[in-house]
């Protein structure tokens, strides 16, 4: 797939609509962390990961849509295709991917701080929650990821690490959860991974709309909406700390 391109000024910018769409989530993210940071301070210090998962989000998709699209000639050239990358050994395949560090390094921790919000969350709602032997398997989990990113050489890993977060990390804990309660809280976190969980087709056939809008574009938008739901939700959380927690019925906020 060739790269789009636009001419700003005399300065290069490729694949616009994708930086574009990666500034997108990167706005909706660092907006609902210093709103939840906030919140979080009013509230004693209560969920203190639930913000930086946005932070360190936002600051995945900043320097993704800045250092993998956008410049991404300024960090390596020339700029070879997958198929291309795939045949390289692993010294030159690490050093062609060093520019895409921070994004990945960026969203293996989003991810493994969305785990930990989750796990906290659950754990303070529904007592027959074990905190520890969850935290023990996020622990192991993300040393592997990280273990396996390094080893391939490959932004795969960090993808598989976000869809295990939603679907074996979030999803589960939200049906133990509903034992004790079910509230727009955990039904909006379930709406955000339906919405990002489109997101996985969209990839995999490459659906495109044009080659203006494609399938990193349309995978960004949906995305955006996941991180404003989860952001919704955590607004819930950060509004009814565990001494109220196990007692409110809210109804869905208008999204």
């Amino acid at each position: 797939m060739e790269r789009t391109e636009w001419l700003l000024g005399g300065v290069s910018v490729l694949e616009p609509m994708t930086a574009l769409t990666d500034f997108i989530i990167t706005a909706v993210c660092l907006v609902a962390y210093v709103k939840l940071r906030r919140a979080s301070k009013a509230n004693g210090g209560y969920m203190p990961h639930y913000p930086h998962f946005f932070l360190t989000m936002g600051l995945c998709t900043l320097f993704a849509g800045l250092m993998s699209h956008a410049f991404a000639y300024f960090f390596v050239e020339p700029l070879l295709t997958k198929p291309q990358i795939a045949l390289l050994d692993w010294s030159d395949k690490f050093a062609y991917h060093i520019h895409n560090m921070p994004n990945w390094l960026f969203n293996i921790t989003s991810a493994s701080l969305f785990e930990l919000s989750l796990v906290d969350r659950a754990a303070d709602l529904a007592p027959d929650i074990s905190r520890k032997r969850w935290l023990a398997t996020i622990t192991a989990e993300s040393i592997l990821v990280l273990a396996l990113m390094i080893f391939y050489v490959d932004y795969n890993v960090a993808a598989a690490h976000i869809a295990f977060t939603l679907y074996a990390v979030l999803v589960p804990l939200q049906l133990m959860v509903k034992k004790h309660q079910f509230g727009a809280e955990q039904k909006l976190l379930l709406i955000g991974a339906g919405v990002m969980l489109f997101s996985g087709p969209v990839m995999a056939t490459k659906f495109q709309l044009s080659p203006w809008f494609n399938h990193n574009d349309i995978s960004h938008i949906l995305i955006a909406t996941s991180m404003f739901i989860f952001y919704k939700s955590a607004t819930i959380t950060l509004s009814t700390p565990p001494t109220t927690a196990s007692f409110y019925k809210q109804k869905l906020p208008s999204i």
